[in-house]
């Protein structure tokens, strides 16, 4: 064998070896988190955007009074000593109210009239806004992650922002009050994320979900709810701890049915009733941190050799580099007849 010919084997040899490597240290970090069921558990800055809705104004018109009666009086009633008598034979007779001939009896009572209930004010929708303060939310989820990054789940969120302000546009201009109160949202969600795994310790993903909200909108004394559905958009990236748990910096757009306050109610029957209730847009973002462990599932190792098997097709490539590898670093064995 040629002293070229030589160097080219040894060459060839150390280049499948340098391969097999390569492809075995990617393979194991390809998979270094753990396919199976997963609980996870996040926190999250909120902001929700906006809210621009309306001022529904309503309520009852004054109650109308009624036509005073006069009481009346009989002629002969005011006489001393003579009128009781009289009005006395009177009301034995079974005259208890008006006047007998005009002249006898205990007379008419005056009344203020029957007074006319006021009538309902057709609602007037105004524009209006409804700012809030950045608050905090939680989430718990549980999922499967399957081998490729596929990441169904479902979660339970809650969220709570408090009111900054409200604008009311009117024929004057501009109308902002500063009330107390707050908005509490609820939500369950059906997910499907997806991770790209990129051989590394970082993990991004993408995904979207949707399902069911209810809102409680506090004004003041005022307290409403709705309810209806959510969607939601979002990404992030997650870093691998080790291979069953990952921490990941995520971020969420979030879009739901309008919300409602409850109905405030002012006046009384006399000076009329004016009732005033809002409603305005949901979206919100939401920036937080989650941490996801799995506490299901087996890493594939068809081999047996302790290193996790990459995904298809490079699971071939690197068995056989493998055994190309571990073929040219055995010893040659000796022919059979001859002596070393």
């Amino acid at each position: 064998m040629s002293k070229n010919h030589r160097w080219a084997s040894a060459f060839k040899r150390c280049a499948l070896a340098v391969t097999a490597a390569g492809l075995s240290v990617a393979a194991s970090t390809a998979s270094a988190y753990e396919p199976g069921w997963y609980f996870g558990l996040s926190g999250s800055y909120v902001s929700i955007e906006d809210a621009d809705g309306t001022l529904t104004t309503g309520g009852i018109t004054p109650t109308v009074p009624g036509t005073p009666v006069d009481p009346t009086t009989c002629l002969l009633t005011p006489l001393p000593v003579l009128g009781p008598l009289l009005n006395g034979v009177v009301e034995a007779i079974g005259v208890d109210q008006g006047c007998l001939l005009l002249l006898l009896g205990p007379g008419t009572p005056g009344s203020p009239g029957t007074p006319t209930p006021g009538s309902p004010i057709n609602p007037i929708e105004t524009p209006s806004r409804i700012t809030f303060d950045g608050g905090l939310g939680i989430e718990g989820s549980i999922g499967y992650l399957f081998e490729g990054g596929f990441r169904p789940e479902l979660s339970l969120s809650y969220a709570e922002n408090d009111i900054d302000q409200l604008s009311t546009q009117t024929a004057g201009g501009v109308v902002t009050s500063s009330p107390d109160g707050k908005l509490r949202s609820y939500r369950a969600m059906g997910n499907a994320w997806f991770d790209f795994d990129f051989g590394s310790f970082l993990v991004p993903y993408i995904g979207a979900g949707a399902g069911y909200q209810k809102s409680e909108l506090d004004i003041g004394d005022s307290s409403g709810s709705s309810s209806g559905f959510v969607y939601q958009a979002g990404a992030g990236l997650g870093f691998l701890i080790n291979d069953k748990t990952t921490m990941s910096l995520d971020y969420r757009y979030i879009v739901g049915d309008d919300i409602e306050s409850g109905t405030t109610t002012t006046g009384t029957p006399e000076t009329g009733i004016t009732t005033t209730s809002r409603s305005g847009e949901y979206k919100a973002q939401a920036v937080g941190l989650t941490l996801r462990h799995t506490f299901g599932g087996e890493i594939a190792d068809a081999d047996g050799d302790g290193v996790p098997d990459p995904p298809d097709p490079v699971t071939a490539r690197a068995r056989a580099l493998a055994r190309e590898r571990t073929a040219a670093r055995a010893p040659p064995r000796p022919l059979r007849g001859r002596r070393p």
